[in-house]
């Protein structure tokens, strides 16, 4: 078995680290010739984690298929230390891989004794807010701007670690290494994604919004207005709807926001339609209260679809309905809700306007 330890250098300043004591955390990749327990062999395992003050990168490498025992052991010695282990996709693939390898060694595993942390689990529901076209490691080293030396995959690495059982040349063990310290080099690193998913979240809590900066109305239909938070942005974003958009810049505490109002016939309906008469003659209910009174060709039972009131006028879209104000919609089954839009309203409220804006963001971020 060949064994790698060096000191590693690297800004851990993250977000991340600010929940944990760091010396009870460790990163681990491995890396295996195939998926199948039976038909393939794991011989490679590296680590990082914290000791002395420092980062340290430690590799267990099988030499020959027939270390792989040994190497699980030793990496298993080693992560019984800590209380966190933490991964990419690990609950799906690495840790259950092990952990039936140890099985068939008939050892004894640590993870049931610590708490596992699948940063891909923690990503995964933020991709398209990101604009992530997937979420492979690679793609989000990428995407957060960290670089590779590594031009191999894992599947490239499996036929040079072939290679490497018959020869032993030192560049085909050098190329399989410098992939695995790379993947948990992104992987460490990848941690600052942390604190863009705390900033996301962040923006659907109205204590991270320090005022309404600016409003307008003097475009077309168009309502235009900024809101400062009390943090810049780490990322830029953009988040659209039909009528609803806004603009997040990096290293800007600012969302500006484009709202179109919509000019048209809405409708409002009313619920226990079964308590209205349907107007025929002027197209809307009528509590039976009143209706009762009415010549009988005048009116008839109201069904779910005709038991509404209908106003022209300016709507403005909404993504909350459990607000106190009638609520309006284009058709009975349109998902889309909208209020009755009047700008002095709006300009004299703005904490109104303010709630509707993390209304339309939480409808994004779901």
């Amino acid at each position: 078995m060949f064994k790698l330890k060096k000191e590693y250098i690297f800004d851990d300043k993250e977000a991340f680290f600010s929940n944990y004591n760091i010396r009870e955390l460790i990163f681990f990749d491995i890396e295996t010739t195939g998926f199948s327990i039976e038909y393939s062999i794991v011989y490679l395992i590296g680590v990082i984690y914290y000791k002395n003050n420092q980062w340290i990168l430690e590799q267990f490498f099988a030499d020959n298929p027939s270390e792989e025992k040994e190497i699980i052991e030793e990496f298993f010695l080693l992560a019984s230390n800590y209380s966190y282990i933490i991964h990419f996709n690990g609950d799906n693939f690495d840790i259950p891989y092990l952990e039936k390898k140890a099985s068939l060694y008939d050892i004894e595993t640590p993870f049931s004794k610590m708490s596992s942390i699948d940063i891909l689990k923690h990503i995964r529901p933020y991709q398209k807010i990101l604009g992530l076209e997937n979420c492979k490691l690679k793609t989000i080293e990428m995407f957060l701007g960290i670089n590779r030396k590594d031009i191999y995959s894992g599947k490239d690495l499996i036929e040079q670690y072939n290679n490497y059982c018959e020869n032993k040349k030192q560049k085909l063990k050098e190329n399989i290494l410098l992939h695995n310290e790379e993947d948990l080099y992104g992987l460490i690193k990848t941690v600052k994604i942390y604190g863009i998913i705390n900033y996301i979240n962040n923006l659907k809590d109205i204590n991270f919004i320090k005022a309404l900066k600016s409003l307008d109305f003097t475009k077309a239909n168009t309502l235009i207005f900024s809101i400062e938070l009390l943090n810049p942005s780490p990322i830029s974003l953009v988040l659209e709807d039909e009528n609803w958009s806004c603009v997040i810049k990096k290293d800007s505490s600012l969302i500006t926001f484009n709202v179109t109002i919509i000019n048209d016939i809405m409708y409002h309906f009313f619920p226990n339609y079964k308590d209205y008469f349907y107007l025929i003659e002027e197209d809307e209910a009528i509590h039976k209260s009143l209706g009762i009174f009415l010549p009988k060709d005048k009116r008839k039972a109201a069904k779910v679809s005709n038991c509404y009131t209908k106003k022209k006028g300016a709507f403005l879209q909404i993504f909350d309905t459990s607000m106190d104000l009638p609520i309006f919609k284009k058709s009975y089954n349109s998902k889309d809700a909208y209020i009755l839009f009047d700008y002095n309203e709006i300009k004299n409220h703005k904490l109104k306007l303010i709630n509707l804006s993390i209304d339309f963001i939480k409808s994004k971020l779901i």
